[in-house]
């Protein structure tokens, strides 16, 4: 069905944006199973495809923001979908990393996210995301690596800055695997429904924190004082944190990945507020 229907539509999945398009209904009811979808609540989806999960939520009586990147997509969403529902269905033609969430409005107001996100995004739209304000709940449908990274823990060879970003805001409520054949193109690898719930008392980072650690992150095999030595003329105030560190009994040969969050929320209160 879905290979006639992009036959009809002369859409070629494409590669190059890393199109797999969810098939599978179980998986989709499935994932929808995690959240209580609440008539006229606001719902942000990355990606909608062809529409699986897109005409369940709008059924649902959800206000939905959504963004395709995809011309011809958008043009069958638009036709398929925007008419049956005009006043809640909101479709933005465009790229999720200019806009990770969809152009909705009120993002300060309680609202809930929906991604079926390639691995070629997954981290900047995430990285993108958390710059705004957080949804209650986080709905994502990832390939196992980006899966991996985003639930990893200080002290496992995937943890990095944005395992360390979502930590702070965000608690892992759900995860468990999806098979490849839940998509069309079957892709080469297995997905992972990762359902994030947002912490009631959540830690922001702030940028300046958010470039440094990104920063040690991208030579993790270093060891922690090395890194403050060769940062410390443009930020002096990384010494007062590898000064918390030794205080703490953490040895300065320690690497990135083996600092836990509560040092780098260390970091993040010993550096100028700008």
């Amino acid at each position: 069905m879905t290979r006639q229907l992009l036959k009809e539509l002369k859409i070629v999945s494409n590669k190059k944006l890393g199109q797999n398009f969810l098939v599978d209904n179980n998986t989709v009811l499935k994932a929808l199973s995690l959240v209580t979808i609440h008539p006229h609540e606001a719902i942000v989806e990355i990606g909608p495809g062809l529409g699986a999960l897109t005409a369940l939520l709008l059924e649902r009586e959800a206000v939905l923001y959504a963004i395709e990147k995809d011309r011809a997509l958008y043009n069958f969403l638009k036709t398929s979908l925007g008419d049956q529902y005009p006043q809640s269905f909101h479709l933005l033609q465009g790229d999720a990393l200019e806009y990770p969430l969809a152009n909705l409005p009120h993002p300060e107001s309680d609202y809930k996210i929906i991604a079926n996100l390639p691995f070629n995004i997954s981290t900047p739209w995430m990285q993108g995301m958390l710059q705004k304000p957080l949804p209650t709940n986080a709905i994502l449908f990832l390939q196992l690596e980006a899966a991996a990274r985003f639930m990893a823990i200080p002290g496992t060879s995937d943890c990095g800055a944005i395992s360390i970003f979502i930590a702070a805001a965000f608690d892992v409520a759900h995860k468990y695997k999806v098979s490849a054949n839940a998509f069309y193109p079957k892709p080469n690898v297995d997905s992972m429904v990762l359902h994030l719930r947002r912490k009631k008392e959540l830690f922001r980072f702030s940028q300046k924190t958010q470039v440094i650690i990104r920063n040690f992150f991208n030579y993790r095999r270093k060891q922690i004082q090395k890194l403050v030595r060769e940062m410390s003329g443009e930020v002096p105030e990384l010494n007062l944190w590898l000064n918390l560190l030794q205080k703490e009994g953490i040895s300065l040969t320690i690497r990135p990945e083996a600092i836990s969050l509560r040092l780098w929320q260390e970091l993040d209160k010993v550096l100028p507020n700008v």
